[in-house]
């Protein structure tokens, strides 16, 4: 149990969330490979001090194209700046094939959200990859490794002024080689247990295939990736 956390390094509101990632492939073919240890992480229980909440903005976001699959109206964007797209894509040797990016690897996002209506506006400012020992259908985040990102977060924070502090808003892992980007069943319940709430989200990408994906909250809902300057 980890106790005593600034509150910009939470990502739920739920005041016992279990704070644990995994990934793992479950396709039919490969479901009987995925070990227990894969698909049953160790938890860590932060207790949150405080409880985050996008900023409602009065007028939409001017976001080219709409996402893949809005339900009711409902939209949700991942917006990157340059530099934090351009981190992304070296840590994980974007479209190159090499010895740490042939297994799954995996991090999280940091940034602030917004709101209009039912819109979400995830904007992502940096990325922090975790130390994991990912296998080629499977990536767990240890303990050591969160709390590693913790503090690394905690760095960040502490050259920004308080009206620009970074929070992590969601989570990120590879699908190596010629595996789809798809959200697995193991990926929907890390969501649901650690990223459930409709502004949270997931981004999955296939650095051989220079393929990605978003996806938000409990339900999974796909969004759309835009790179921006701002």
């Amino acid at each position: 149990m980890v106790e005593n956390i600034p509150e910009e390094l939470l990502c739920s509101s739920d005041k016992s969330a279990p704070i644990a990632l995994t990934s793992a492939i479950t396709s039919n073919i490969q479901e009987d490979n995925i070990s227990q240890t894969a698909a049953q992480p160790p938890k860590i229980t932060i207790y949150c001090k405080a409880e985050y909440r996008p900023k409602i903005i009065d007028k939409p976001y001017p976001v080219p194209g709409k996402t893949p699959n809005p339900n009711d109206g409902d939209r949700r964007y991942l917006l990157f700046t340059k530099e934090a797209f351009e981190t992304l894509l070296v840590c994980i040797e974007w479209g190159k094939l090499t010895e740490e990016n042939e297994v799954e690897q995996g991090g999280v996002l940091l940034g602030t959200v917004e709101q209009y209506k039912n819109e979400i506006y995830s904007f992502v400012e940096d990325i922090l990859l975790a130390d994991t020992r990912g296998k080629s259908a499977s990536v767990e985040f240890k303990p050591e490794m969160w709390a590693d990102m913790q503090s690394r977060l905690a760095n960040i924070n502490k050259e920004r002024n308080s009206a620009d502090k970074l929070f992590i808003t969601g989570w990120f892992h590879t699908h190596p080689k010629s595996i789809p980007v798809f959200m697995s069943g193991t990926d929907i319940k890390t969501q649901q247990l650690n990223f459930w709430q409709n502004w949270q989200a997931s981004l999955v990408l296939n650095p051989h295939m220079q393929e990605y994906r978003t996806f938000f909250g409990e339900e999974a809902m796909e969004g759309k990736v835009v790179i921006i300057d701002f």
